[in-house]
């Protein structure tokens, strides 16, 4: 009993003094991913968010698995962050990060520091309107759907089949697997997830209507043949693949997945992109 009263006062202490903590877990011969999830009561994405080199399929007795205590998840400072924009990064109300994180007014962040998003937190702006899909990630529209110069090849009328969702204009070049993270527009089961060509990383979802994909991603959070709901994080925005910098590539495909359509005729207006 004392023993268990020392650990929890050694928790609190170090989340008061660090905002969170990882605890490992060993796998053992009868664990799965949901068995621990299970356990820790924690979702997938998160789990797989910590533990990158974690194979969902396959995990290897003794492999050590981080488990982050409270919930959330962690992001690195850009250049040009504020913590605001962070708090649109993940749909979330900016005072609940200054909490988790303890920082005062005025809101200073410093470019590398890793600032912790509690899981309840994430989502708290999103805008959920009837039979619209979710912004995918919150940034600014660097290209629509249609025709236009390729901005690698230079190749002039080039059919662009998706929106492209930069986390700023500038689209920052070097790809940062703890940046801004990418949100299922739509429920359904993972079809894809690795490499693709152009899209770089990608990860394709199947809905009740439609086909989404999400491309250029540096990380992904979900595996091939899960479920996944609507507004649950897939992974992190990225460079990979054809890219002149980090951005979402996200397109709507027919069911058949024959035809692409304008995302944009889906989604919320950009005004609307969160409420």
């Amino acid at each position: 009993m004392k023993k268990l009263l020392l650990l929890a006062l050694i928790t609190v202490i170090a989340v008061s003094l660090f905002g969170y903590i990882t605890l490992r877990h060993f796998v053992q011969y009868a664990d799965t991913l949901s068995s621990i999830c299970a356990k820790y009561k924690i979702d997938s994405s998160i789990l797989l968010d910590w533990n990158p080199a974690v194979n969902p399929q396959k995990l290897n007795v003794g492999e050590v698995i981080m488990i982050p205590f409270p919930i959330g998840y962690r992001y690195q400072v850009n250049r040009e962050d504020t913590l605001t924009t962070v708090a649109d990064f993940f749909f979330a109300d900016l005072e609940s990060i200054a909490l988790a994180n303890d920082l005062e007014k005025p809101y200073q962040v410093r470019v590398g520091d890793f600032l912790f998003i509690p899981e309840y937190a994430i989502g708290e702006m999103f805008n959920f309107v009837p039979g619209k899909l979710l912004w995918p990630a919150f940034g600014v529209i660097t290209s629509p759907y249609g025709y236009r110069t390729h901005p690698v090849t230079g190749e002039k009328e080039s059919f662009h089949s998706g929106i492209d969702i930069a986390r700023d204009a500038s689209a920052i070049k070097e790809d940062t697997p703890y940046g801004a993270p990418v949100f299922a527009a739509e429920s359904g089961t993972v079809t894809f997830a690795g490499v693709n060509g152009g899209y770089g990383n990608l990860i394709e979802i199947k809905g009740i209507s439609h086909i989404y994909r999400y491309g250029h991603m540096t990380r992904f959070d979900v595996y091939e043949g899960q479920y996944v709901k609507k507004g649950q994080i897939l992974g992190r925005i990225g460079n990979t693949g054809r890219s002149t910098g980090q951005h979402l590539h996200f397109e709507v495909r027919t069911l058949d997945n024959t035809q692409t359509l304008d995302p944009m005729s889906f989604l919320p207006p950009v005004s609307q992109m969160k409420k």
